[in-house]
């Protein structure tokens, strides 16, 4: 496992610190699917109640799919209708 950065650049006032159903769901669907052998390596961004991020990964990453599908992400979040 690789070591865990956290990131903060928010002034905001953090949130109420509580499970957020769709988070739980997508991570239950991940450990599934990697508990079957269909998922063998990941790399989650994760979100904190104080705005922080942080990120963790594991097992086989081929560089250039996981390059290809961080960019996606990457243009999904920016998307997003957030209130930056």
């Amino acid at each position: 496992m690789s070591e865990i950065i956290h990131l903060s650049t928010s002034t905001r006032e953090t949130v109420q610190s509580t499970p957020d159903p769709d988070c739980i769901e997508v991570l239950e669907e991940a450990l599934a699917r990697a508990r079957s052998g269909e998922i063998v390596g990941i790399i989650a961004i994760e979100q904190f109640a104080d705005h922080s991020a942080g990120w963790a990964a594991g097992g086989y990453l081929s560089p250039v799919s996981s390059i290809g599908c961080l960019q996606i992400a990457q243009h999904h979040l920016l998307m997003q209708d957030n209130d930056f």
